[in-house]
């Protein structure tokens, strides 16, 4: 699925110091949901200089409802 497609290419391309992430915005569980410029927000941060050691993985801005 996602997580294993996530972590696949998160791997193949870190030797281009290209990272993959992804951002899951809808759950089946009902939680917190956020806003488009939160989305946005953590979008950026994930591509900023102090997320460089942040790839592979799949998140889920819920309110921490869903625990991987």
């Amino acid at each position: 699925g996602l997580r294993g497609l996530t972590r696949i290419a998160a791997a193949e391309l870190r030797t281009d110091q290209i990272r993959v992430n992804a951002v899951c915005l809808e759950r089946p569980v009902s939680g917190e949901s956020i806003s488009p410029e939160q989305a946005a927000d953590l979008v950026l941060r994930l591509c900023s200089p102090s997320a460089a050691q942040v790839t592979g993985q799949v998140i889920y801005p819920d309110g921490s409802l869903a625990m991987c």
